[in-house]
């Protein structure tokens, strides 16, 4: 298996040959492998000045595979694709309604195991 690439907002990521290039690209790099918390966490970096020199290219580019969306408008400014990839990556709250159902449910199963078993 192979190892996950570690980035950090503060150093930014590195191409092969040592450059710094765009953090906003890094981000959807962390979006396709399915990591969504660090994604998230370089667009918000992003958003809070932390941008590498081929930024705006990485925008554009970005806005381009963004920009199919209705719902979430993007248009070519570093800020507008970072707040999309921030949105993009939020969990969803029915997530948390599920999780909440299922161990309501699990604890009123233990609580039936507990009460039919130790009655007898």
């Amino acid at each position: 298996m192979a190892k996950a690439r570690k980035t950090t907002p503060s150093a930014g990521p590195q191409r092969d040959d040592g450059a710094v290039r765009s953090v906003l690209l890094a981000a959807w790099d962390r979006f396709e492998a399915g990591d969504m918390v660090e994604a998230r966490s370089l667009a918000q970096a992003v958003l809070a000045g932390r941008v590498g020199p081929d930024e705006l290219e990485g925008a554009t580019r970005l806005a381009r595979k963004l920009g199919g969306n209705q719902t979430l408008p993007v248009d070519e400014s570093i800020e507008s694709v970072a707040k999309v990839m921030i949105e993009r990556t939020r969990p969803v709250g029915r997530s948390y309604l599920f999780a909440a159902v299922s161990m309501g449910v699990f604890t009123l199963l233990v609580a039936l195991a507990a009460s039919r078993y130790h009655a007898s």
